[in-house]
This record gives structure tokens, sequence and C-alpha cells, in this order.
């Protein structure tokens, strides 16, 4: 069994794994070398780094299930601010 430590150092090394790949892809994509900053080239892609985007796809969805209807089944698991008063 994994420790929270471990489990935590490995989602890490997960996501520097995953944010390489997004450099290398928008190099790609944009055709530039490693001489060009790779925050540059994500910022010029409007392209989130991963662990933002992580965070805007959580907050999206918290969002839309809390006030759209649509995912009763989430909206039930998320308690609102009013409701931790």
């Amino acid at each position: 069994m994994l420790t929270p430590f471990c489990m935590a150092f490995q989602l890490n090394t997960s996501l520097d794994r995953l944010q390489g790949t997004q450099y290398t892809l928008a190099r790609v994509v944009t055709g530039t070398g490693f001489t060009v900053s790779s925050s540059f080239t994500l910022k010029r892609l409007h392209w989130l780094p991963i662990d933002a985007r992580i965070k805007f796809k959580i907050a999206t969805l918290t969002f839309k299930a809390s006030n759209t209807g649509n995912a009763p089944y989430l909206a039930s698991l998320i308690a609102s601010s009013a409701q931790l008063v």
C-alpha cells in the first residue's frame, strides 16, 4: 500500500511528464526550437499549463453541477458555501 507521500510523489512525477509532453507538443505545433521559452509558447497558443488546466476543469465541472441541474448526481455531492456556515 502506498503512503500519501508516495502517492503525492507519484502524482507529481506524472504531472511533470505530462507538462513536458505538453511543452514538446507546443513546440511541434508552433515550429519553434528549444531557444524559445516553453511558457511563452503555451501563452502564444492560449494553452493552460497542466496543473492550471486540472484546476480549471474541476472549477468548471463544479460550477456546472451546482448551477445548471444537468448532473444531479454530482450536485448532491457538492456542498454549497451557504450549507457550510
